[in-house]
């Protein structure tokens, strides 16, 4: 090795003092990628994405507890082609994958001073220009993995640390990627108390917080509206099923041509001008929903090679919510959002956004929407019959959590509510949750200077509701109606 060999190995030491353990890691985490897949370990896509989630919070783990914690995970899994292989192979993982420090003990990552423990005293010093890293380079591997708590020495750190690699397209992103930015997950019972409880974190330091407050009294006009959608969900969409393959092309035949001759508004609403007025402009929305169902139901049935792609799931959400007459963009319209932390560039373009136009022509947006077809090689069912002891990840797979707090972070500075949050929703084939995004109040300005502090963001998530289901589309009737309310008093206000 020449003299200038070792110069500049010397300056990536001192530029990135831990690089042996990052290069040791790497190897780690591409040998379990290599290693753990669908064909060698008989799991599926998802089962996949989740134990390489777990295998690396394992690697990364700081503690002895943490990485006992992520094990005891990975074993709940069931996944036991994965856990007997990672058992068999453990000297492996061990002796092998670490070429630079094979005959030594592993050092680990973190230490007080944040540099590595090499022993070696005499160093080289390079004087003079450090060749600046490959940029392109940061846009191809992930972050620090993600970690349920933030210690005190984390919240000063600078987000990227020196060698940490991020994506920069958001829709690439899993759960890992989103660690740096210190985001909490929590669960609601129902969708209302994610609803009041964004709302009142939103509308804390606004000038019209105590109006926007009110959204939750309701007039005797609101309570009749309330009641005809409820009627209109329960008897005319009289649906009840837990996915496509369920519903009868005949069925929906019947439901559009009840909701065309209109003779069911007659029977509804008697003699009530605001319940005929409410049910006219409910039934050309119902139409359109209908239509757009009977079209996923017989592409589902006619088309065995393709059957029911994600955008055509997601246009059945979007002409859902418009029956409440919520304005939402989506596909091709909706733009890019770009993000610069730490002088890296985030960019991110949701499957769809919920928002209301302004003045200046800028939209200002209530909500992110991502969409995610269910995976058939999942037992989607058996996931959701079991919400109560699943985790956020195994409930949503880590590439929707990934991309869906991605977006929240990108589309913060266009929220209708300022940088103190916003709702999402999470759509998954035919089923539906509504998240909010509540970091603390500064949150974003430290986000974008690249020191989030003690700054940390939670992320609230509903249960998850199946619009063919008819006693979820009837508890989804208020919340959507309140939304839309927002939506219109935000508008009013300016």
């Amino acid at each position: 090795m020449s003299d200038k060999d070792m110069i500049e190995r010397d300056v990536i030491r001192e530029e990135i003092p831990n690089v042996p353990l990052l290069i040791c890691l790497f190897h780690v985490l591409r040998t379990f990628k290599r290693e753990v897949t669908t064909e060698k370990l008989g799991i599926s896509k998802d089962e996949r994405i989740l134990a390489l989630e777990l295998l690396q919070k394992m690697a990364y783990a700081r503690t002895e507890d943490s990485y006992s914690e992520f094990y005891r995970e990975l074993k709940d899994t069931n996944l036991e082609s994965v856990i007997s292989g990672m058992a068999s192979s453990k000297e492996n993982f061990d002796n092998s994958v670490c070429p630079e420090s094979s005959n030594q003990p592993m050092k680990r990552r973190h230490t007080e001073s944040g540099a590595s423990s090499d022993n070696n005293s005499e160093q080289v010093k390079y004087k003079g220009n450090k060749k600046k890293r490959n940029s392109e380079v940061e846009n191809n591997f992930v972050s620090h993995p993600e970690e349920s708590m933030h210690s005190e020495a984390d919240s000063e750190k600078t987000i990227f640390p020196l060698g940490t690699l991020i994506k920069k397209n958001i829709s690439d992103w899993t759960a890992m990627d989103l660690s740096p930015f210190r985001m909490n997950f929590e669960k609601c019972a129902n969708i209302e108390d994610v609803f009041f409880n964004g709302l009142s974190h939103f509308a804390m330091k606004k000038e019209w917080s105590p109006r926007i407050l009110k959204l939750g009294f309701r007039s005797p006009e609101d309570k009749v509206k309330c009641e005809c959608f409820q009627y209109a969900i329960d008897n005319i969409i009289n649906i009840d099923c837990n996915n496509i393959e369920e519903i009868e092309f005949s069925d929906l035949s019947k439901i559009r041509h009840i909701i065309e001759d209109a003779h069911w508004i007659a029977d509804y609403v008697g003699t009530s001008d605001v319940r005929d007025r409410i049910c006219r402009e409910l039934s050309s929305c119902l139409k359109i929903f209908i239509w757009q169902l009977l079209f996923v139901v017989g592409r589902q049935k006619n088309d065995i090679l393709e059957g029911v792609s994600d955008g055509m799931f997601q246009e059945l959400f979007v002409n859902f919510a418009r029956i409440f007459s919520l304005n939402i963009v989506s596909s091709s319209s909706v733009p890019n959002y770009p993000l610069t932390v730490c002088g890296r560039g985030l960019v991110a373009c949701p499957d769809a956004i919920l928002c209301h136009p302004t003045d200046t022509g800028l939209e200002k947006i209530c909500a992110v929407i991502t969409v995610k077809q269910c995976n058939q090689d999942v037992d989607l069912a058996r996931n959701l019959r079991d919400l109560q002891r699943t985790s956020y990840s195994q409930q949503f797979g880590s590439s929707l959590i990934g991309q869906h707090g991605g977006q929240f972070l990108c589309t913060l500075p266009f929220s209708v509510f300022g940088n103190d949050g916003m709702y999402g929703f999470i759509v998954q084939g035919t089923n539906v949750t509504l998240t909010s995004f509540k970091p603390d109040e500064g949150y974003y300005d430290n986000l974008c200077n690249g020191c989030l502090h003690n700054k940390v963001a939670t992320v609230t998530h509903s249960r998850t509701y199946n619009i063919l289901r008819k006693d979820d589309r009837k508890q989804l009737v208020q919340t959507f109606l309140d939304i839309g309310k927002l939506l219109k008093f935000v508008t009013d206000e300016g």
